[in-house]
């Protein structure tokens, strides 16, 4: 938000000053690009927060074990010989331990 609001207003004064020169008469390609990067600028402050969660909506749920977003890794305990599968949160950095033959979460 630190940024957005500078950026914002510096694409507005931008903006006028690149349409006030066209009005005037005064054309050079130069003020045609401040006036497009301007436009740019603003519109890019203003879509940006959407851009975050608005087109992935799997972030605002709560993660699923079963959701294909955990990865799963093997491996056998020592102590108990069981082969114990790993399920890896890539999104929230959890882990969770299951024993393989029951499907029962470790403690």
């Amino acid at each position: 938000m630190a940024v957005r609001i500078p950026l914002a207003l510096i694409g507005v004064i931008s903006f006028g000053i690149g349409i006030t020169l066209l009005v005037e008469g005064k054309y050079h390609p130069m003020i045609v690009y401040l006036a497009v990067a301007a436009v740019v600028a603003i519109v890019g402050v203003f879509l940006e927060r959407q851009g975050y969660f608005g087109s992935l909506p799997s972030l605002r749920r709560a993660p699923d074990p079963d959701a294909p977003s955990w990865t799963r890794d093997y491996y056998t305990d020592q102590k108990t010989g069981e082969r114990v599968e790993i399920r890896y949160n890539p999104i929230t950095g959890e882990q969770r331990y299951v024993d393989e033959s029951d499907g029962k979460a470790r403690k």
